[in-house]
């Protein structure tokens, strides 16, 4: 879901583009350009992945009227104790090195736990968010099954080799929304530093840029 990715050079780096209804069809061909996709470069691209734009707009703005509220209700959304859920304010630090002009939601992916977390931002509830989310994380759902599946296909294995411990209620499973604030100097240290995912397969949606005029 994303067009390029910067090198260092500045240049813009074209990633390798897999059609999921291709794979849903078992070609291939497209099976093959996964695992080369994989091996590598370990980014891709997803054409046909059926998540419709309006949904995309939706939890854009639903994401955006979040991280708009105020200070003190998102704090009371910060993670408990033990947990790695919750709203994850901005880091500071002496240097770049620790500084993160960023902050995030780490929404759990069981709907309980997850009702739990909104009413803690929204105590009166909000119906809009909890749906558009419902609905995004199952069509997001489908995409990372099918490509789990194409997966171990392409290696031979059984189909669902991959999926036999994916869980709702594990803890390294979440909807992560991530907000970068503009800032007046611009540096690498705006995003995240250098890291390992420790999840299976990550699915990276971006928003660029939001104006707040209007």
């Amino acid at each position: 879901m994303i067009s390029s990715l910067v090198a260092q050079d500045d240049q813009q780096a074209d990633l390798p583009l897999i059609d999921l209804q291709l794979l849903c069809q078992e070609d291939a061909a497209e099976i093959h350009k996964l695992l080369i996709a994989a091996k590598e470069w370990g980014f891709l691209q997803v054409d046909n992945h059926g998540v419709s734009c309006r949904l995309l707009s939706e939890i854009e703005e639903q994401a955006y009227h979040a991280f708009t509220l105020p200070a003190e209700a998102k704090a009371r959304a910060e993670p408990a104790p033990g947990s790695g859920h919750g709203y994850l304010p901005k880091q500071s630090g002496a240097d770049d090195q620790r500084r993160q002009l960023s902050e995030a939601f780490r929404l759990p992916l069981n709907p309980d736990h997850r009702a739990d977390m909104i009413i803690k931002l929204w105590p009166e509830g909000n119906e809009a968010f909890s749906s558009v989310v419902e609905d995004y994380i199952a069509a997001v759902e489908s995409i990372l099954l099918q490509v789990l599946r194409s997966f171990a296909s392409g290696l031979g294995l059984d189909p669902l080799q991959f999926m036999h411990d994916l869980s709702k209620d594990g803890v390294s499973a979440v909807l992560r929304m991530n907000f970068y604030s503009a800032s007046s100097q611009p540096s690498p240290s705006l995003a995240f530093q250098a890291h390992s995912d420790p999840q299976i397969l990550t699915i990276l949606h971006c928003k660029f840029s939001r104006t707040t005029s209007g």
